[in-house]
Parts: structure tokens; sequence; C-alpha cells
């Protein structure tokens, strides 16, 4: 806790220069009245009612799951221990039964208390939105009651978000205190134990967690400019002050830091000016040294946030033996999924006109490293060499492909393929499975940044080709993209 305070009065400083150079910079009094009038406050709420909403109910999911998952590791723990010592499982089991059902009903039920409830970790985004949303609620009363309606609503959603997180913290301590139970039990009897399995679902949860912080902290176009706005009127700045998270948390220390920061610090601008009247060297330079100084001390302070991070996180992967985090764990199966398209010409054969085949491809991350997925394929037949080219139909494919890394961002692809080899003129034709051919590739593929996306280049041998009747070219080039 002492920690954290310094921690906060450190970032204090800097956080209200910037705030204050905000501040000021406009003091036209109509700027409260300009904002009220137009569809910005509407447009906010709407925002932030849809991406809060989700994250309530993903972040009591997460939890949820997380409960179940350690009480059936523990119960399957207490059937191993139930040999050597009964009696002491009993015990345990009976208390554990009960302490699980309370944070299972904790996590969904704002009407269940703990004592002491320990204080959610401050995310600075959210602290803002909720500052936003009670300035606009006390000063705004231009603002239509349907508006007023739906910041308070939109303030309690808030409220219900910043109650899971605190219940987050609450289930993460109870976990570890399980385990610390377990593994005093479990050194007595000296029964293996899954007590890995135990810290590596309280990892992803953690994970999982920072993650729900990150999107808060990222904000839509709609909540920066709706912020960026009340930063323009120096009412607001001084409401942050004295109602957000840090003066609850601080109180005097943070109003110290407050009034010495707008008697002492003034705005940016002010402190540049300064800055440059004391300096031997051009108004350009001093600005660039005070903002070196500014991001130096701000790399300092980032330096602590992790150091604090580690103190308090959920658990850090690096202390569970031979344990190496997927990241993929964290995600669910929508953002696991990853889809291509390729293309892969044929030259022209005695019986066989060129072809183009365009494939489609879904595949499923099963961890950094490994990749399987299905596709299908169509053939474009393009016909004979110049002077007899002819669009037609040759072909339909289905394929299935597993991917393993290699090294940098070579990776090792096999896949089993059925293809079509002839013209679609009928789909009692294409049904007949007797006719289609088999193909099992293996070689390898080159991924290439650009952009967001990755360029696939892929050399494939099918070593099926040779059953096959017409032959198809056992040498296979593929070029791709992801989608």
């Amino acid at each position: 806790m002492k920690l954290l305070k310094v921690y906060l009065l450190a970032v204090v400083p800097i956080v209200l220069l910037h705030a204050s150079g905000f501040a000021q910079s406009s003091t036209s009094p109509s700027g409260f009245d300009q904002l009220a009038s137009s569809k910005d406050v509407d447009a906010f709420i709407s925002s932030i009612r849809r991406k809060y909403s989700k994250m309530t109910k993903s972040l009591e999911k997460d939890s949820k799951r997380l409960l179940q998952k350690v009480h059936r590791s523990e119960q399957r723990l207490a059937q191993k221990m139930a040999e050597g010592d009964s009696s002491v499982i009993t015990q345990n089991m009976k208390t554990s039964n009960a302490e699980y059902n309370l944070y299972l009903r904790l996590i969904s039920d704002s009407c269940v208390e703990l004592k002491p409830k320990k204080r959610p970790d401050y995310i600075p985004n959210l602290d803002t939105i909720q500052s936003a949303i009670r300035f606009l609620t006390q000063k705004g009363q231009k603002l239509s009651s349907e508006t007023m309606a739906r910041l308070q609503s939109a303030s309690g959603q808030l409220a219900i978000l910043q109650d899971r997180f605190e219940n987050v913290n609450a289930v993460t301590d109870f976990i570890k205190s399980r385990e610390a139970l377990l593994n005093s039990i479990t050194n007595k009897i000296s029964v293996s134990t899954q007590l890995s399995d135990i810290n590596k679902d309280l990892f992803y949860f953690g994970q999982r967690v920072n993650e729900y912080k990150s999107l808060i902290n990222d904000r839509k176009k709609i909540e920066e400019k709706l912020i960026s706005s009340l930063r323009n009127i120096p009412a607001f700045s001084k409401f942050i002050k004295e109602n957000g998270y840090l003066s609850a948390f601080l109180g005097n220390d943070f109003a110290q830091a407050s009034n010495r920061i707008g008697s002492e610090l003034q705005t940016r601008a002010d402190v540049q000016r300064l800055v440059a009247d004391r300096s031997t060297t051009p108004t350009a330079g001093a600005s660039e040294g005070l903002n070196s100084q500014l991001e130096s001390a701000q790399a300092q302070l980032n330096v602590l946030k992790d150091k604090l991070n580690k103190a308090g996180g959920m658990q850090n992967g690096e202390e569970i033996p031979g344990f190496k985090p997927n990241s993929q764990k964290t995600k669910n199966v929508w953002e696991r999924l990853e889809f291509g398209f390729n293309i892969q010409s044929a030259r022209t054969t005695s019986i066989l006109p060129a072809t183009m085949d365009w494939g489609l491809s879904v595949g499923y991350k099963i961890n950094d490293r490994s990749v399987i997925g299905i596709g299908a394929s169509y053939k474009l037949g393009l016909g004979k060499p110049v002077g007899h080219i002819e669009i037609s139909n040759q072909g339909v494919g289905i394929r299935s492909f597993i991917e393993a890394k290699l090294k940098g961002r070579v990776w090792l692809t096999g896949g089993y393929e059925y293809n079509y080899f002839h013209s679609l003129n009928s789909i009692n034709t294409v049904s007949n499975v007797q006719v289609w051919q088999p193909g099992g590739l293996i070689g390898l593929t080159k991924k290439i940044r650009a952009g967001r996306k990755d360029i696939r280049l892929q050399l494939l041998w099918d070593f099926l080709s040779y059953q096959q009747v017409p032959r198809s070219q056992a040498i296979k080039f593929r070029i791709g993209y992801s989608l």
C-alpha cells in the first residue's frame, strides 16, 4: 500500500501538469454550453454502455470459470490425498465448499459483502470516465431529462464494473490462500499435487484481466472527443482533483500535490516559457530539453509501475517451473481464428488445361507455435497456351492443414486434401467420392509481415500425386495473404 501511494504521488505532478495545460487552454465559460448542446454526450453514453456492459459480463464469466476450475482441481487433489489422511481432507473440504459457493455468489451479486473488501486497482481511464459522467450529471443543467437519465444509468453500469474489479482481487486473494493451505497439507502428506495447474489458471486469469484494463485505457474516438472537450473546461479539472479516485485514496496528500501543481508549476506553457527565459538556448531547444526530462521521468515511473504490478499481480508465469505461457489461452475462439486465401497455378498437361487454384482457409491457433485448419479451393481452367485461352470450371477441392513454427517466421506445413479434377457439369458427379483424388502435402511456409497482415509463401511436395489419375504436379508453390 505504501508503494502504491509513492507511485501515485510521483505520477500526480506529471498528470496534473498535463491536465492543467489542457484546462487553461480555453477559458471560455461557454465551452460547456457548446458541449451540452451537441450530440457528443449521447454518442459518448452509447459507446461506453456497449463497451462496459459487455466487459462486465465477460469479467463475471471469466471469474466464475476460474473458481469452478480451481474448485474441481482441489476436489481431484482431495481424492488423491484421501489415501494419506482422510480426516484432514474431510475437514478441509467442508469449509472449502462453503467458501467457493460464497465467492461464486460474489461474482454477480453486489449484495454479498466481504470484510475486509480489497480496494481495486487504479485504472486511469475508468476514473476519468466516471468523473466525466458525474461532472455532466451535476453540472449539465442544459442537458435534456432523457440524457440525464441515460447518464445516471451509465454511471450505474460503471459502478458495477468497478465492483467486479474489486471482486477479481477478492477472488484472486482467496485462491492464493487456498493454494497456500493445500501446499501445507500436501507437504505433510507427501502426495503429488495439481497445484501447478492452479498456478497456470491463475496466471491466465491475470493476463485476461490485464487485457480488460488495456481495453478500458484504449479510448474510442467518441470517448476521446468528449473527454478532450471537457478538459477545455477549467471546472472539470478542478472537479477531478476533488472527486476522482486519487483524491479519495490519497486524501490530503493528493490535495496538497494538486495545490502545489496549481500554484508552483502552473501550466505546461508557463513552465516552458520560464525555462526559455532562463535558458541561453533558443525556446525550441529549451522545450525539447523539458520534454526530454519529462519523458525520462515517465520512463522511470513506468519501471516503478512494472515492479508494482509484479508485486501485487495475479501470478508471474516465470515463477512456475517448466511453464511456458500460451498467449492464446486468454483469447476467445474468434480471436484465435486466422483467415486467409491463396492462389496456385498448374501448367498445361496432355489431358488437363492450365489451371489456377483459388483457395480459402481458416486456421485455429492451438498455441503461439501451432495452427490447425481447414479450407476449400476452386480450380479455374485457363485453356491451352496463347491463342487457345478458354475459361472453364475444372474442379474443386477440400483441404486440411497443420503448421508448426520452426524458426523466426518459417513454419513447417503439412496437409491432406481431396481434389475433384473434372469439369463441374453436374452435382451428381461431384458427389461421387470415388472420383476425388487424395493429396498429401509437406513443406515450408514463409510468413512476411505486411502492415498488420501476413504474406504467405508456401513450397509444398505432394507425395501422393504419383498415385493420382490424371497425375498432378508434385511440387506446388502457393502465395497467399492473411485476411
